[in-house]
């Protein structure tokens, strides 16, 4: 999967679209909350998607 590559390079928006995918069991991936987490964290550290940081909030309350 090309978000799977884009990901490990880093790619912010790789990690932000692959976290919503893990979290709802999108783009033929089974649901995995931490997976899910993992992602949307590296996605948050970009400042490039700030609802990353607000959906990782929403996770952990």
């Amino acid at each position: 999967m090309m978000y799977n590559q884009a990901a490990l390079l880093g790619d912010p928006e790789s990690n932000f679209r692959l976290g919503i995918a893990y979290m709802n069991g999108e783009l033929g991936l089974n649901p995995q909350i931490y997976t899910a987490m993992e992602h949307l964290v590296q996605a948050s550290l970009s400042k490039q998607f700030p609802e990353a940081s607000y959906i990782l909030d929403q996770i952990k309350d």
